[in-house]
C-alpha cells in the first residue's frame, strides 16, 4: 500500500495511534475495484483482522478524503493536540520545522496530571537495568524491552523540558515530587522525577441522613440500595463476606446515619495497545518495516507494557512516556530521524527557571 494520497504523510507524525493509522490509511487504500472485498462496505478496506461492527462505538471515522478547500505545505504534520502531540509539535518547531497540527476539537486535551521519567545523569547504568527488569517483572514479561529502554533514555530529558517550558509558558507544574531513588542490593541505583499538573478535581463524594436520600444523590435504586446494605449487614454478622471477599478486619455495619456514598466508575488507567511501533516509535508494517517517515505517539504508540492496560510500576509513566513519545518523534520528524534535540535540556536549564 503506497502512503502518497498528495504526499499528505510525507514527513508527517501520526498522533493517537489508532485514529491516526485509520485515517491515513482509508484516504490511501487502494480503489474498491482493486480489492473484490471491499464491495460489502462501500469501497472501505478495514485493516486486517477488523470488520465493520468493530469501529460501531469508535470516533473514528472511516471516509476518504474527497476534497480540498486548500492546500499548504509543512515540513512536519502532526495529527491531534494531545499529551502526546503537542509536545511534538514544539519539539518539532524547536529543530527549526515547519508545523501544521490538525486537531478535531477547538482546542489541545490531555489526558492525566502525573508526569515521570528517569533521570539518566543521576542514576548509573546497571540501576536504570535493573529499573528496566523489574518493570519487565511487574508486566509479567510481556512488555517490549526496547520501549521500556527507549523510555529509560529519553524519558528524563523531557520531563526537564516541560518543566521549562511550561515555566516560560506561566503554567509550571504545581508540585515537583522529591526525586524517586531506588538502591538495589549490588549497590546500583536509578532515580526518577515525577512532575504534577492541575490539581484534578476531586470527587469527595456525599452525606446524608437517610439511605434513599443516598441513593437519590448517587443515582441508584432507592430499594436497590437498601437491600445491599441489609445483604452487606448481614455478611458482617456472619464474619465472613461470601460475596466479595472483603477481608475481615475491614467488615463493620452500615447502620448508623450519616451515610456516605461516592459514585465510581469502572475504567482502566490508560489503554495500551496501539499501532505497531519499533524502538523509535516509527510505524511499522505487519512484517516489522518501518514506514518512512510515518512516527507514533502517545498511550496507543506500540505495547510498551505488552498488554490493554498500564502498569502501576512507576506513578506517572504513563502521561511521561506521551510526552517523551511526542518529543522524540517530534525531533525525528524535523531532522530526518535524530532522536536528541540539538540543544537538550538540563538540570541547570530547570534551576533557572525555578530561581
Amino acid at each position: 500500500m503506497e502512503l502518497n494520497r498528495r504526499d499528505f504523510l510525507k514527513g508527517a507524525l501520526a498522533v493517537g495511534a489508532v485514529s491516526a493509522a485509520g485515517a491515513g490509511l482509508t484516504a490511501c487504500a487502494p480503489a474498491a475495484k482493486d480489492n473484490p472485498q471491499t464491495a460489502e462496505t462501500g469501497g472501505i478496506e478495514y485493516p486486517a483482522g477488523l470488520q465493520e461492527s468493530d469501529f460501531k462505538e469508535s470516533p473514528v471515522e472511516l471516509a476518504p478524503i474527497t476534497e480540498f478547500a486548500d492546500e499548504k505545505t509543512y515540513d512536519v504534520v502532526v495529527v491531534g493536540a494531545g499529551t502526546g502531540g503537542v509536545p511534538a509539535a514544539l519539539s518539532a518547531l524547536e529543530e527549526g520545522a515547519t508545523v501544521a497540527v490538525l486537531q478535531k476539537e477547538s482546542k489541545a486535551i490531555a489526558q492525566g496530571g502525573t508526569c515521570s521519567g528517569v533521570l539518566l545523569d543521576e542514576s548509573d547504568e546497571q540501576g536504570v537495568m535493573n529499573y528496566i527488569q523489574g518493570f519487565l517483572e511487574d508486566c509479567g514479561w510481556r512488555a517490549d524491552r526496547k520501549l521500556a529502554e527507549t523510555y529509560c533514555k529519553y524519558s528524563g530529558e523531557a520531563i526537564r523540558w516541560t518543566q521549562v517550558r511550561t515555566a516560560e509558558a506561566g503554567f509550571p507544574p504545581y508540585t515537583v515530587r522529591p526525586t524517586a531513588v531506588t538502591e538495589y542490593e549490588d549497590g546500583s541505583k536509578c532515580s526518577r522525577r515525577s512532575i504534577m499538573f492541575g490539581p484534578k478535581p476531586f470527587n469527595n463524594g456525599t452525606m446524608v441522613e437517610h439511605l434513599a436520600e443516598l441513593a437519590g444523590k448517587l443515582g441508584i435504586p432507592a430499594d436497590a440500595l437498601k437491600k445491599s446494605v441489609e445483604r452487606y449487614n448481614e455478611l458482617v454478622d456472619a464474619g465472613f463476606d461470601a460475596d466479595f471477599g472483603k477481608q475481615a478486619k475491614y467488615l463493620r455495619k452500615v447502620e448508623k446515619a450519616p451515610f456516605w456514598g461516592i459514585h465510581k466508575h469502572v475504567r482502566v488507567s490508560a489503554l495500551c495497545a496501539g499501532a505497531t511501533v519499533n524502538e523509535n516509535y516509527q510505524a511499522t508494517r505487519t512484517d516489522g518495516e518501518a514506514i518512512p517517515n510515518l512516527w507514533i505517539t502517545g498511550f496507543s504508540a506500540g505495547q510498551l507494557c505488552g498488554a490493554p492496560d498500564w502498569s502501576m510500576y512507576q506513578g506517572g509513566m504513563s502521561a511521561g512516556h506521551c510526552i517523551m513519545t511526542g518529543r522524540i518523534c517530534g525531533i525525528q520528524a524535523a531532522t530526518g530521524g535524530k532522536l536528541e534535540a540539538a540543544t537538550p535540556i538540563t538540570e541547570a536549564d530547570v534551576v533557572a527557571v525555578s530561581a
